[in-house]
């Protein structure tokens, strides 16, 4: 099962809506102009629902269009929600801060307190949210983009600093593998 995820969750003509237990409802939209950007966002977001025994990193697709590098993310980080809002407010950080985006795509690691991304998020959690360049043949990629990438598409990782499992290739390669807790 794949979602895809726009804030504020619109995905073409549907609306995707959870319950408590994570159940997914959809509903169809009443009416859909064709010209109407969805969401406050020029891309859309694929996260992983976690409910098979292999699970996809959550990553972006549409930034490339608009000359930005694409977001890639260890499904397990934050969960589907938590790694959208991480992205969306990732992307507003740098669409504003072309410096520090300058700084990954050549190659360097960036490392923030997560309430720098999000500043307005009161009593955010202590974690340092880092970034960094990723090459297209990297195992997170593959699994994510599957039909292939265009030469020109440029990805950056983001995981949580002390998570550096997730910069392996190993740890994707085959799809993650999601603790039982996690599939419902």
């Amino acid at each position: 099962m794949v979602l895809s995820w726009v804030d504020p969750f619109r995905v073409g003509p549907f609306l995707f809506q959870f319950n408590q237990k994570g159940e997914v409802n959809m509903k169809k939209r009443k009416k859909r102009n064709k010209k109407m950007r969805i969401g406050r966002y020029p891309f859309i977001i694929h996260a992983d629902p976690l409910q098979e025994s292999t699970a996809y990193p959550t990553h972006t697709h549409g930034l490339t269009e608009i000359g930005m590098p694409e977001f890639i993310m260890d499904p397990l980080s934050f969960g589907g929600e938590g790694n959208c809002s991480l992205i969306n407010h990732s992307y507003r950080y740098f669409k504003k801060n072309k410096k520090d985006l300058q700084t990954v795509l050549n190659g360097k690691t960036l490392k923030f307190p997560i309430n720098k991304i999000s500043p307005k998020w009161k009593n955010a959690p202590i974690y340092t949210i880092c970034f960094r360049r990723v090459p297209n043949t990297f195992e997170a990629v593959k699994l994510a983009y599957p039909a292939g990438v265009l030469p020109e598409m440029k990805f950056i990782q983001i995981w949580i600093d002390g998570d550096d499992y997730a910069l392996t290739d190993e740890y994707y390669r085959g799809g993650v593998k999601p603790p039982s807790k996690f599939l419902f």
